[in-house]
């Protein structure tokens, strides 16, 4: 089951906090890859935790466990300004 939603809730509001990304986008992105943390393992690809970080991604960008949920979401809003989020979100 996914932790409770007013949890990750707040993971999400913490990474927008932080970083400026819609916790809508977080929320959506979580939902695809793992559907909220129903989905546990590792991918074809080697990705990893609720967000699918690749290792070689989350050693470049992020800290913590990418199989923690706190974490990998806030790897993934930080990953995402990286790569020009919230102004570019669409890239």
């Amino acid at each position: 089951e996914p932790l409770p939603a007013d949890e990750l809730l707040g993971y999400y509001r913490e990474a927008e906090a932080i970083t400026g990304v819609p916790w809508q986008y977080l929320a959506a992105i979580h939902f695809q890859e793992t559907r909220m943390g129903r989905i546990v393992g590792v991918s074809s690809a080697g990705a990893v935790g609720p967000m699918q970080f690749l290792p070689s991604t989350w050693a470049g960008c992020c800290e913590g466990d990418p199989t923690v949920a706190r974490d990998a979401i806030l790897g993934a809003a930080r990953y995402l300004v990286l790569r020009g989020a919230p102004e570019e979100r669409e890239r």
